[in-house]
């Protein structure tokens, strides 16, 4: 009894020491100095903290570098940043709505909240009035890009069976008003609600071998079975437009977006290069190969 007693006991004492020793490197890790900015320490919890993600320090080198780049990114950009410069979210939007049409992408809306957030630097960013020869060039030397696609509005019945879709064909091929109803009774959802329409497809929507099928089509025909990694598919055509230019006139406002987002991705890399230039930068890429 005795000898088993000092067994239990020495079992605790190893229990407990394992347990200070875990904390004690746990504790360890979180003084860990990853990287420095101008000589202030960033460490292992707040890599972790600023991305609510205790995984971090188990992702790829690559991944992790890029992760704590744009951390010290966010960090310098936020050191410059003072609190006459600050203004709500509300302000922000305000002010790029003013000058910036159209729908902005998150992305783009996060690096212009930055730049508006930087004290002065509006003032000598990026101009919003955009010449109209600038923007009548970059249609001329990007006409490729300024045309829509030829589109179709398509109904599709769907079967497993090869035998049951040359069956069903049969039936159809003649008397369109049945397609709706056997849509209902063969296909799968979300077409089967739908009667099977499939709406309007644009080129490149459909995998190659419904595609080639579907845009040789006349108007008001119903294809031939078609096979496909899916099954067995009985399109009917109802309506057909070709591709066709869009008139300058029409592209103004998109191009004048493309044009800003462009010349704000220039400024912001910019600025960002002169914020890595100007401040005193550490990674430890030991911690990163880890």
């Amino acid at each position: 009894m005795r000898r088993i007693i000092i067994i239990l006991f020495t079992l605790l004492l190893l229990i407990f020491s394992l347990i200070l020793g875990c904390s004690k490197n746990e504790g360890e890790k979180e003084k860990i100095i990853i990287a420095k900015i101008n000589g202030n320490n960033i460490y292992r919890r707040d890599f972790i903290d600023y991305y609510a993600d205790d995984k971090i320090p188990e992702y790829p080198p690559n991944v992790k570098r890029k992760l704590l780049i744009n951390m010290i990114i966010d960090k310098l950009i936020a050191e410059k940043i003072t609190s006459d410069s600050k203004v709500d979210d509300d302000k922000i939007k305000e002010t790029i709505s003013a000058h910036y049409k159209g729908p902005v992408s998150d992305d783009v809306y996060e690096k212009l909240k930055k730049i508006i957030l930087l004290k002065g630097y509006i003032k000598e960013s990026i101009s919003f009035d955009i010449p109209e020869k600038e923007i009548k060039d970059y249609y001329d030397s990007h006409s490729d890009k300024f045309f829509t696609k030829e589109s179709v509005l398509v109904s599709q019945l769907f079967f497993k069976d090869e035998s049951v879709a040359k069956k069903i064909y049969k039936l159809i091929r003649s008397d369109h008003s049945k397609f709706s109803e056997y849509a209902n009774i063969y296909n799968e959802e979300p077409y089967k609600s739908k009667n099977g329409n499939m709406g309007w497809m644009e080129r490149g929507e459909l995998p190659t071998a419904l595609e080639n099928v579907v845009f040789k089509m006349r108007k008001g025909t119903v294809s031939k079975p078609t096979c496909s990694d899916y099954g067995y598919h009985i399109f009917w055509l109802k309506k057909k437009v070709y591709s066709k230019s869009i008139p300058f006139e029409n592209a103004k406002e998109r191009i004048k977006r493309k044009i800003l987002e462009n010349k704000l991705n220039l400024r912001y890399d910019e600025m960002i290069k002169n914020l890595i230039k100007d401040n005193e930068i550490y990674v430890d890429e030991e911690y990163i190969y880890k």
